[in-house]
């Protein structure tokens, strides 16, 4: 499945998900952590991390709905390049599982 995501350094950027693990299943993410970490490097460590994203307040959770948001400070900070990013779902009993894992590039905005 493709997953590739860009955006333009500087802008506000809302990403709406909806959460499924095997055969599409939608994932009742209520009391469940979101984390979004873009890195160079999928070796590179958390602490190295270009940017990571923590979300707790779900727009829809029974439904496995959730936003990532990042701020015009967030992608401000960020080089024009191509990264990878994964999403992480970590469950009441500190599960964590990777539901997606692919290519991110931040694009020069013109203005």
């Amino acid at each position: 499945m493709n997953n590739e995501l860009s955006f333009y350094k500087g802008d506000d950027v809302y990403w709406q998900l909806t959460i499924t693990i095997e055969n599409d299943t939608i994932v009742d993410i209520t009391d469940y952590i979101v984390n979004f970490t873009i890195k160079k490097y999928a070796t590179d460590s958390d602490n190295d991390a270009i940017l990571k994203k923590t979300i707790t307040d779900h727009s829809d959770p029974t439904n496995g709905k959730t936003v990532i948001y990042l701020t015009k400070s967030d992608t401000d900070k960020i080089a024009v390049n191509t990264y990878i990013y994964d999403i992480q779902i970590t469950d009441k009993n500190d599960k964590v599982t990777t539901v997606i894992k692919d290519t991110i590039e931040v694009l020069q905005d013109v203005t």
